[in-house]
């Protein structure tokens, strides 16, 4: 009787054991936190990944989410190559801009920190648009930009790198008077006459439907009359091509820039995501999209460009394919029917 006994306590201790290891990690996993590299405090990126640290902090029993303001988008792919500890709980808000560089040493024309290939897609939030504000209606596109004066981005910012590789596929690059700053100063310079035009930049859904420019692209907007400069689709695809840009032109139809687009206008899209190195846990990224996409609507609350946000679009990256992805994210996305797409548009 008692080797009867002594059998199914074993029995009954071994299942238990098993249904231990086997278990939902959603569920079952011991306390894990993760921080999101947000980029400066006044970006629409911090406050969205304010809004989903929230939440998760809210609603998950285990996951636990801090954002951690940083220099920029750039700096948060060098932290975590320069700060190793940092791989396995760091969520990186991305860029596709300078996506090219990532692969290559700094003796190849790469990043001083390079290179780094480990990163993986997680899910996108929306647009960082890039387009151009003149004052002169002449200027309709890039190819205008022979011997004229661009105010473009800082010189280490990677929306600058890419323009600049498409200056030279559209050989202007050697004629045209370049200067460089925030988006403030280029404004500043187009009010002044000091540039023929300048970088504007804003944000705005996956689909091409609206933007929200950044304020001081509304302030000179408000005060002047602008016109917006397209670039060309040909030129940009060429590069696209040539120098592996992550980056891609979408056709803003008139009227959506604002009331003096009377045509059609090629912009540039470099996607807003949520990237990590892939030795995060493959838990800890599930339950944060099962956060985000149990709670998207709920993202409103803290900033109004999560309005852009859809569902349809969490698994839609901007030239990465599902080997790059998190497998995290792979398994949430398929699990949940969110299609796992490149940018079809």
């Amino acid at each position: 009787m008692k080797k009867i006994i002594y059998g199914i306590l074993v029995t009954v201790f071994s299942v238990a054991l098993f249904a231990g290891f086997t278990s939902n990690p959603a569920t079952a996993a011991e306390p894990f936190e993760i921080q999101f590299l947000a980029g400066r405090s006044d970006s629409a990126e911090f406050a969205l990944t304010h809004g989903l640290s929230t939440l998760i902090n809210k609603h998950s029993k285990w996951l636990r989410a801090r954002v951690i303001e940083t220099p920029g988008m750039l700096a948060n792919y060098e932290l975590v190559v320069k700060k190793p500890e940092m791989k396995a709980n760091s969520i990186i808000c991305g860029v596709t801009s300078g996506a090219q560089l990532f692969p290559k040493t700094k003796a190849e024309g790469g990043f001083s920190w390079g290179p780094y290939t480990d990163h993986r897609f997680i899910a996108r939030f929306n647009e960082t648009i890039h387009t151009y504000l003149t004052l002169d209606p002449k200027i309709k596109t890039i190819m205008d930009f022979k011997g004229k004066r661009v105010a473009e981005g800082r010189k280490v910012a990677t929306r600058y790198l890419d323009n600049e590789a498409i200056y030279k596929e559209a050989g202007i690059f050697d004629t045209m008077k370049l200067s460089h700053g925030g988006t403030g100063a280029g404004m500043t310079a187009l009010r002044d006459g000091l540039v023929d035009a300048a970088v504007a930049l804003g944000t705005g859904p996956v689909k091409p439907t609206t933007w929200g420019p950044l304020a001081d692209v509304q302030e000179i907007m408000a005060s002047k009359t602008v016109y917006f400069v397209s670039y060309d689709e040909g030129v940009f695809k060429r590069a696209m091509e040539k120098y592996g840009l992550g980056t891609s032109p979408v056709t803003y139809p008139p009227k959506v820039l604002g009331p003096t687009q009377t045509e059609p206008v090629i912009i540039k899209y470099d996607p807003l995501s949520l990237v990590a190195d892939k030795a995060m846990r493959e838990d800890a990224v599930y339950e944060l999209l099962r956060i985000f996409d149990s709670y998207l609507k709920d993202l409103a609350e803290f900033t109004a460009t999560a309005k852009w946000i859809t569902r349809d679009l969490l698994g839609t990256s901007g030239h990465e394919k599902e080997d790059k992805y998190h497998l995290g994210a792979a398994k949430y996305f398929k699990e949940h029917q969110i299609p796992i797409r490149v940018n079809p548009w």
